[in-house]
């Protein structure tokens, strides 16, 4: 057996999707990722047809992303982050809650 290899880091600012949704600190929607020009298929989930990404935020700080996939193109015109955040922010607390126990 050979011993795993730790992945060399990637820039933040190279990191497609994820890295411009910590950046930005705002949502980001790909209603269809085989006709997207900014945001080309990830090679390891090539069944992920659409794609929400959102900050993770507390306390003003942006903790980390979110990364939604479905299989199926959407239809949504947009997202509202302002529907998920409240349960992002919850699910937060309660991470931060077992981190410091």
């Amino acid at each position: 057996e050979s011993p795993m290899e730790t992945p060399a880091p990637i820039p933040i600012a190279a990191a497609g999707g994820l890295g411009e949704t910590l950046l930005r600190n705002h949502a980001l929607y790909v209603p269809d990722t085989l006709t997207s020009r900014r945001y080309p298929p990830d090679p390891l989930t090539s069944e992920t047809r659409a794609r929400v990404v959102l900050p993770i935020r507390l306390g003003g700080r942006t903790l980390g992303v979110l990364d939604l996939h479905s299989n199926q193109r959407s239809v949504c015109v947009s997202v509202d982050p302002s529907r998920v955040n409240p349960r992002l922010r919850s699910a937060s607390v309660r991470s931060r809650n077992q981190d410091s126990n």
